[in-house]
Parts: C-alpha cells; structure tokens; sequence
C-alpha cells in the first residue's frame, strides 16, 4: 500500500516538474495535489514509510483507485 500510495505521485511529480523527489516528499505534494478524499490513504503511507503505522492490505482497493487517478492527471499534465 505505501509503494503503491507513493511511488505514483512521485512519478507524477517527475512528470509535472522534471525533479525526482524522495517518496516522503511525493507524499507532501500529494496532500498538495489530489483531492482530499485520498489523505487518509496518502497519510497512513507515509507514516508507514516512517515506521509509525502498519501497512493495511484494507487498503489495497483505495490504492488501486488513487494509482488510477494519478495515472490519468500524470497523462493530462503530459499533454498540456
């Protein structure tokens, strides 16, 4: 769930700046970037990056749709 909750916005970040960022810092712009209804999501993986949560597998369906999202905005960015 963190991989999958960070690794795609830090790809997006690259896409949208040209920087490659460190997976806390993806999340940071993350909370910035994508709708609020992915914060808990977003927050629970960096703190799981920070060894202060577990990752949940109950969030596995919510990663899979915020990793769809982010593909999308990263290909609508492209574009622009």
């Amino acid at each position: 769930m963190a991989w999958g909750a960070l690794g795609p916005p830090r790809l997006h970040h690259t896409v949208a700046t040209g920087e490659v960022v460190a997976k806390e810092e993806a999340g940071t712009y993350a909370l910035d970037t994508f709708d609020r209804r992915w914060h808990p999501l977003i927050r629970e993986a960096v703190a799981y990056r920070e060894g202060r949560a577990r990752d949940r597998s109950i969030h596995w369906r919510d990663t899979g749709r915020f990793t769809l999202e982010v593909v999308e905005d990263a290909r609508a960015t492209s574009s622009r």
